[in-house]
């Protein structure tokens, strides 16, 4: 399915695992690429590094979204 996500920039906030991870997965499917915000970097990066082998472009970012200077830097 194309949803027309090729080449724009996607933020997924609790990105390294469950609901966030497979969203991660399936934006970088579709072409984006994903910025992955979380507040356990290191299961974020296993994330990033899995879906970054199949192609996607990915970006980790340790963040903390209940800290307005964690969630400035992300974006």
């Amino acid at each position: 399915m194309d949803l027309g996500l090729r080449g724009k920039v996607v933020i997924v906030t609790g990105g390294a695992r469950g609901l966030g991870r497979a969203m991660v997965e399936g934006f970088a499917e579709e072409g984006a690429n994903v910025v992955v915000g979380d507040i356990l970097p290191d299961i974020a990066m296993e994330t990033s590094e899995k879906v970054g082998m199949s192609g996607g472009r990915i970006l980790t970012v340790k963040t903390d979204v209940t800290q307005k200077a964690d969630a400035d830097n992300l974006v």
